[in-house]
């Protein structure tokens, strides 16, 4: 369980006021401030966080509209102080944060402290069991041996021989075509697997 006491005292440093944004921090995140809580308790990391974020930020621009347009408002601010602080929390929220309302923006990366790198959403997802983030087209946990595993999405998994949802949803991908090949309409029922083969059930 994530502690609740040190995302109260970090994440408005980060995010501002949170209740009313709705964010939360994403789990790479929150792992990573747990992780430097244990080994500098109370101490601060957000200027090192700020320039974790601005690293690439001119090559993320190129395929990121939102950085695109974060960066030139940015060059707009001239030096009030409060109108960086602002500023900067919506870039926290954004790379360290999910939940986002919609006027914010539909985050698309997000910051992974494991890889370093600014990484797509729909690519890359942070393990709060393995506690790393991993590449979600190469690599799934498994629930019952509770490790990621980095062989083949569409093989069953070597230490127990459960599978993924990639292979899960080849399966029914395959039912599908099934389906189709023996001339039953999918819209009719739901097709699912069972002992004997191919059923339809009524839904």
């Amino acid at each position: 369980m994530r502690c609740a006491s040190l995302l109260d005292r970090e994440l408005p440093k980060y995010f501002g006021v949170i209740p009313a944004l709705g964010v939360r921090a994403n789990a790479c995140f929150a792992a990573q401030l747990e992780k430097w809580e244990r080994r500098n308790p109370g101490g601060s990391k957000q200027a090192e966080v700020k320039a974790m974020l601005m690293k690439d930020i001119d090559e993320i621009m190129e395929v990121n509209v939102d950085l695109k347009m974060w960066q030139a408002v940015l060059a707009e601010l001239g030096d009030d102080e409060g109108l960086h602080e602002a500023h900067d929390q919506w870039l926290y929220r954004y790379g360290l944060g999910e939940g986002m309302e919609e006027k914010d923006s539909e985050r698309v990366m997000f910051f992974s402290f494991c890889t370093g790198l600014w990484e797509d959403c729909s690519v890359y997802t942070h393990c709060w069991a393995c506690n790393k983030c991993y590449n979600n087209e190469e690599t799934w946990h498994c629930g019952v041996c509770k490790k990621c595993r980095s062989e083949d999405l569409h093989s069953p998994c070597v230490g127990c021989g459960g599978i993924s949802i990639a292979h899960e949803k080849v399966g029914q991908d395959l039912l599908g075509e099934i389906a189709i090949l023996e001339g039953l309409d999918r819209e009719d029922g739901l097709l699912t697997a069972s002992n004997s083969g191919v059923r339809e059930v009524e839904v």
